[in-house]
């Protein structure tokens, strides 16, 4: 079954009374609510409109019309080519196929956690991938467990990021939904169609720091300290550990 997604938002002094109303997968009968034109970043739909909940919405129970995940997957050229609008988050599906070390960094004077990996499409096409907190923590599980499987993941509502012309999909915030290895009828169209290359889970390595020795006074004592005087008479190449020299 298809259908239209709409954006819906509850502001925080409403959330408690509609708490246990609303679940994932859930059909409900709203009545009640405002609508307004949906505009600015991180939409989560293309949808031109969105609804408001108010003091007076109403929300109640309805029988299931279909256990559709109403997924609306871009394409990677669509990313890569600048077609989807980068104010709209999206859902991409790719399987993994190289993936980083775990790192910290610090963010807003907060430390958080990022990892970094590659999906690719039906086409073999790549697509970069950052995540963040939680998030990066439920790769790092998925692909310290996997061997020789496919890992395939899917990022619900994940934010087109560019840098230097290449674009990347990361989190938005606590918005988006990673599923690693999901069911239903378009994930398993999706694998069938994977290259058939046996192309196994690379795990990148971090490269070490170089670590950095202070020069010891041997080693200064093996260049003569000269001015820069000195250093026009030079009449052959020599080293010199420092120069000085005044302008007047």
């Amino acid at each position: 079954m298809m259908g239209t997604r709409i954006h819906c938002s509850i502001k925080k002094q409403h959330l408690k009374r509609y708490d246990n109303h609303l679940s994932v997968g859930s059909w409900k009968f709203i009545e009640e609510f405002n609508v307004t034109n949906s505009i600015g970043q991180y939409r989560t739909t293309k949808h031109c409109y969105r609804i408001s909940f108010v003091k007076d919405t109403i929300v109640s129970n309805y029988v299931t019309v279909s256990d559709s995940e109403f997924l609306d997957l871009v394409r990677f050229s669509q990313i890569h080519e600048g077609i989807q609008n980068q104010s709209i988050l999206c859902d991409v599906l790719g399987q993994i196929v190289n993936v980083g070390q775990l790192s910290t960094m610090h963010v807003n004077n907060k430390e958080a956690k990022k990892i970094d990996f590659e999906l690719r499409d039906e086409h073999d096409m790549r697509l970069s991938c950052t995540l963040w907190g939680n998030f990066a923590n439920q790769i790092l599980e998925a692909t310290s467990k996997s061997e020789t499987e496919k890992l395939i993941c899917l990022i619900r509502f994940g934010k087109i990021k560019e840098f230097r012309d290449v674009k990347s999909v990361s989190n938005a915030f606590d918005a988006s939904l990673v599923i690693i290895n999901p069911s239903g009828s378009q994930i398993d169209n999706f694998v069938h169609t994977l290259p058939d290359d046996g192309l196994a889970l690379t795990v990148l390595e971090t490269k070490p720091k170089k670590e950095i020795l202070a020069k010891t006074e041997d080693y200064w004592n093996q260049f003569p300290m000269v001015t820069v005087a000195e250093l026009k008479e030079l009449t052959k190449v020599q080293a010199a550990s420092e120069g000085y020299g005044y302008n007047k």
